[in-house]
């Protein structure tokens, strides 16, 4: 099974949010129990790529027949060619150096990286979640309005150096689109 998901590099609330995204492909394994199948371990990335290509060529350009499979091997033979051949080569692959992180009988790069919570939950989950729970905590259990949430928001000190990254206020239209998201901009 592969899933889908952007991701932005840099920081996903500033007036350049779109323009280092990525798109990031996963696979999980279909034979595994549903229970378990969402489970980090079970998890791997397939591929990044720039969102731009593939609004450019369509998410079909991105297809298994046009990707090498990564090894331990071919690593190795990526970073012979950067230390070797130098920038071109380092751009090609996207690689700079051997990853001290190899050096552990335990681990590998190509085998398996730890998953980052900023782009899993913070741009990723969150999103859905927060505007589900504030439309079941406003319009079906009427725990609060969505102005007096919007003043409180208003009100609340950030302090000096998030004074600028405040929320922007939730309109009801916003919160009643079946976009899953409320685009918060800082």
């Amino acid at each position: 099974m592969v899933y889908y998901d952007d991701l932005e590099t840099c920081n996903p609330l500033g007036s350049r949010a779109t323009k280092h995204k990525l798109g990031a492909f996963y696979y999980t394994l279909g034979n595994i129990e549903p229970m378990h199948r969402s489970s980090e371990k079970a998890i791997q990335l397939l591929c990044l790529c720039k969102t731009l290509n593939i609004k450019k060529y369509g998410i079909d350009a991105f297809h298994e027949k046009y990707f090498v499979l990564h090894t331990k091997d071919g690593y190795d033979q990526c970073c012979d060619q950067v230390l070797a051949f130098g920038e071109h080569f380092s751009k090609t692959y996207g690689i700079n150096r051997r990853s001290i992180l190899n050096e552990s009988r335990f681990f590998h790069v190509v085998g398996r990286l730890p998953t980052d919570a900023m782009h899993d939950i913070l741009e990723g989950v969150l999103h859905y979640e927060m505007k589900e729970m504030l439309k079941d905590f406003i319009k079906v259990h009427h725990m609060f309005t969505l102005e007096d949430l919007n003043s409180r928001i208003a009100r609340f000190d950030f302090g000096y150096y998030n004074d600028k990254n405040k929320p922007s206020p939730i309109t009801e239209q916003k919160l009643s689109l079946n976009d899953h998201s409320l685009k918060q901009h800082g």
